[in-house]
């Protein structure tokens, strides 16, 4: 059976030994210093929507309106389309999601309505019930851009299509190229140390009863 062999990063210098000869080198006090650094939670991006941000996580809210969101070309994008009830004047479609972890959130959007202009049917980006405004209300009926910002955990975010009049056309924004911050996996050098820390545990309490 082979012996892994790991690299390991001591005060500057590279070197390569067994996991062995890496929990005797490795006082009770640095195994633990470096459990505690590897454990901690640090932030990767995830690409679509997909895992953490598949569609099932997300929330469709309508409210005096009738929009909806088409899923159907997920995880490279999704389109949310604004409502069109003819009868109850302003209304708001919104489709949210919360932050798993604190980081960077980056997407694409094209924008298009159906409706006199882009004033009627204004799309956002949504975070924690704010709404910041993506399209230009005096711009073309077709619009497109790119944006990003940074998230802290727990965040509820996601986008946004306000109706004026509920009639007239609808407005249709895509979505694609988003990118989410996810928890960073736990290095496999991480769990070969916690695994050798317990291991050395149980060496020193043998090593007690012995004596």
């Amino acid at each position: 059976m082979s012996i892994p062999i790991v690299n390991v990063y001591f005060f500057g210098e590279i070197e390569k030994m067994t996991t062995s000869t890496l929990m005797k080198k490795l006082s009770m006090a640095t195994v633990g210093a470096a459990v505690v650094a590897l454990g901690a939670v640090d932030s990767a991006q995830a690409f679509g929507f997909t895992g953490a941000y598949a569609p099932s996580n997300w929330t469709l809210s309508n409210n005096y309106t009738n929009g909806y969101v088409d899923t159907s070309n997920a995880p490279s994008s999704i389109s949310i389309i604004g409502g069109e009830d003819g009868e109850s004047g302003y209304g708001r479609t919104t489709y949210t999601t919360t932050a798993l972890i604190g980081g960077l959130l980056s997407f694409n959007w094209s924008y298009g309505t159906a409706d006199e202009n882009p004033f009627y049917d204004p799309f956002s980006f949504v975070l924690n019930g704010a709404f910041t405004q993506l399209t230009n209300s005096s711009g073309p009926n077709g619009q497109s851009g790119a944006f990003s910002t940074t998230l802290a955990q727990g965040d509820i975010f996601g986008f946004g299509i306000d109706t004026v009049d509920n009639f007239s056309g609808s407005a249709t924004a895509t979505i694609s190229d988003l990118a989410t911050p996810v928890p960073e996996p736990v290095s496999t050098l991480g769990m070969l140390i916690g695994a050798g820390a317990m291991l050395k545990r149980k060496q020193q309490q043998k090593a007690k009863e012995k004596a």
